[in-house]
């Protein structure tokens, strides 16, 4: 599971594969994927400081390292950004 997280609106959202998260950036941040493309090498490209993909481990440890006040809001955010995606 890979989620995004936009630190413009702080909105984290979940997905199903790293393809799937490196689509929802770019259209995010209208970019338009040519055929053939990697959208994951042009989301990283193009994604700036406002957008970051995380892998699981990866966003569970952001979580790990905040303080309590954020870390309760991280895990909420993740915790609604999975239940969506699975409902």
């Amino acid at each position: 599971m890979y989620f995004t997280a936009d630190s413009k609106d702080q909105e984290i959202t979940a997905h199903k594969s790293l393809g799937e998260a490196a689509k929802a950036v770019l259209k995010k941040i209208n970019v338009k994927l040519p055929a053939g493309a990697d959208p994951v090498k042009l989301a990283r490209e193009h994604a700036g400081d406002r957008l970051v993909m995380l892998n699981t481990s990866s966003a569970f440890e952001s979580i790990a390292n905040s303080d309590d006040q954020a870390a309760q809001e991280l895990a909420a955010s993740y915790k609604a950004a999975i239940d969506k995606l699975f409902n």
